[in-house]
């Protein structure tokens, strides 16, 4: 996402929620690429093959991650919150949330808008060029969300504590909230912009079957 379209993109998060999604999913180019290892293990290989003939897709947990801030690129801005007299204990708690809001919660599937001639997909993502590389077409843009790249991470305490503690009706206003708390898996470091990344993101609760680093699903369930 360019700069200009995040700008539109957050404006428009103050004014409708649901356009701004409509908006941003309108962005996902009908093309994405996967990049796969293939290793000396020529089973897990295989597997690895078979797995994609099926047409089925790796949703990986923060565990299987390669960024270790991944899924926490916002963190609980304590002074504001102890301006505003809140006690400690309650602290603790919204920056345990904070930090496992999408951590523990959530699976992703990553893809790039990368093709075939990026060498560094090919040595970071495909073994050191021993793997291979799959085009998706994205049939259902509304399940693709693009990473956002920034310089550093941002500390937040309105978002987390209006998510958990503003009972207003306005389904917009409280949808803003949770808008800015879905950034923390849409957003990493400025030195990964090289890969164009654009995610599926489900939540981990919805696939009891999947493992402590993520499991498959088919393609068709993911949009592509």
């Amino acid at each position: 996402m360019k700069e200009h379209e995040w700008n539109t993109y957050i404006d428009l998060c103050e004014k409708d929620v649901l356009k701004a999604n409509n908006y941003r999913h309108s962005l996902v180019p009908n093309i994405l690429y996967k990049y796969y290892p293939l290793f000396d293990d020529k089973e897990e290989s295989k597997e690895r093959l078979n797995s994609v003939r099926q047409g089925k897709l790796w949703m990986s947990t923060h565990k299987s991650l390669n960024d270790p801030i991944d899924l926490t690129p916002f963190y609980l801005d304590e002074e504001k919150l102890r301006k505003r007299n809140y006690p400690s204990e309650l602290i603790e708690l919204l920056d345990s949330f904070l930090n496992g809001f999408a951590k523990d919660t959530m699976v992703i599937c990553s893809f790039t808008t990368n093709s075939l001639d990026s060498m560094l997909m090919w040595a970071h993502y495909a073994n050191n060029h021993k793997g291979f590389c799959v085009a998706y077409e994205v049939k259902n843009p509304k399940y693709m969300w693009d990473v956002h790249y920034q310089k550093r991470r941002l500390g937040i305490s309105g978002a987390v504590t209006n998510l958990i503690y503003d009972d207003s009706s306005d389904e917009n206003r409280r949808g803003k909230y949770a808008a800015i708390l879905l950034q923390q898996a849409l957003v990493k470091g400025k030195d990964w912009e090289y890969e164009h990344e654009y995610r599926i993101i489900q939540y981990k609760d919805n696939f009891p079957e999947f493992n402590e680093y993520g499991g498959l699903v088919n393609a068709t369930f993911a949009g592509v």
